[in-house]
């Protein structure tokens, strides 16, 4: 995928996902870890992505004052090549031990992409005042891996050998002051091979979540939205904004653009964002709770048509067919 420069200022290029068109899908999952690879089906980059073709005037404000937002990423682990697992609650305890829900609806996330990319987990407002810690609770793991023999498997709290809880919650300690009008954010890094352990006699997996938690920084060099897809649900032009419902968690994002910001070739400028597009963004958090975003390019033409995924078996027949299997992420 090609960016195009912004005409006073080169910006460092973030990861890029590889995209690749038309390719025949053989099983499920299979043998050897080869590479990671994100499918779209019917066309890529063509920009239009069945969006509308005028902009929507019901326009999304930017978040409330005193918003807390968490996000979420994970070091990868070669034993997971994805592991789901459902978030049931996000909240946060003040320094008086009062604790704030910032989300319970249950949210669907597959830890395996977020390597190295955070998303966003939860955005809710909170009161002014000091807080010491961050809670998550967790169910319905599954796990999908090889085995010795290079076979694909998925393991649950049902299968042989299982994949199971070693808890249910998960709290973090952190002290951090959320001031009158402040936007806050947290970000939450779990640590994958630290957190699976594996019985010798029996093989079965524990997940035991090991993680760290930081505020995060205007100064920070990576950005806190990473690789992150979505459906545009709202465009405007004074600024050049627009809203995005991420795939991951469902939450809205509000995502605005400056002169660095990069577009790739099928967009190649902000007035090719439309609603109801799928795009992929790579974007900064700011201080007024808005994303900056240094990269944008176009995705499928909807969630269902878009595949990302460890490719773990290709096999090119006489024909010159290449039969790809893959182990799905998202």
């Amino acid at each position: 995928m090609n960016f195009l420069e912004p005409s006073t200022k080169q910006n460092p290029r973030t990861r890029e996902i590889a995209k690749l068109d038309h390719l025949h899908l053989a099983g499920a999952m299979a043998v050897a870890l080869m590479g990671f690879f994100c499918l779209v089906i019917g066309g890529c980059g063509t920009g239009g992505g069945g969006g509308t073709s005028s902009q929507n005037t019901g326009f999304v404000a930017p978040p409330p004052p005193q918003t807390l937002t968490v996000f979420l990423r994970d070091d990868p682990s070669d034993q997971a090549i994805a592991l789901k697992l459902d978030v049931n609650s996000i909240g946060v305890t003040d320094s008086l031990n009062v604790q704030q829900v910032l989300s319970t609806s249950t949210q669907h996330f597959e830890l395996g992409h977020l390597a190295l990319a955070p998303t966003l987990a939860a955005t809710s407002k909170v009161n002014a005042g000091s807080y010491t810690s961050v809670t998550l609770t967790f169910n319905n793991q599954q796990l999908q891996t090889v085995d010795s023999m290079s076979a694909a498997k998925v393991l649950d709290s049902n299968s042989t050998p299982s994949f199971k809880l070693g808890q249910t919650t998960l709290t973090l300690p952190i002290n951090f002051t959320v001031a009158t009008s402040a936007h806050i954010g947290l970000l939450l890094d779990l640590n994958l091979p630290k957190s699976l352990s594996t019985d010798a006699v029996t093989s079965n997996i524990t997940f035991s979540p090991s993680a760290t938690i930081v505020q995060t920084s205007a100064n920070d060099v990576e950005t806190q939205l990473t690789a992150s897809t979505g459906t545009v649900s709202a465009v405007t032009t004074n600024p050049n904004a627009f809203d995005v419902q991420l795939f991951d968690s469902g939450s809205t994002a509000h995502i605005l653009t400056d002169s660095n910001t990069l577009f790739d070739t099928a967009l190649s400028q902000f007035g090719s964002i439309k609603v109801g597009q799928v795009i992929e963004v790579n974007a900064f958090f700011q201080a007024d709770g808005t994303f900056l975003a240094r990269t944008i390019s176009s995705g499928a033409t909807s969630q269902a048509a878009r595949t990302q995924g460890v490719v773990v078996n290709a096999v090119t027949d006489s024909s010159g067919m290449t039969t790809i299997d893959v182990i799905v992420q998202q």
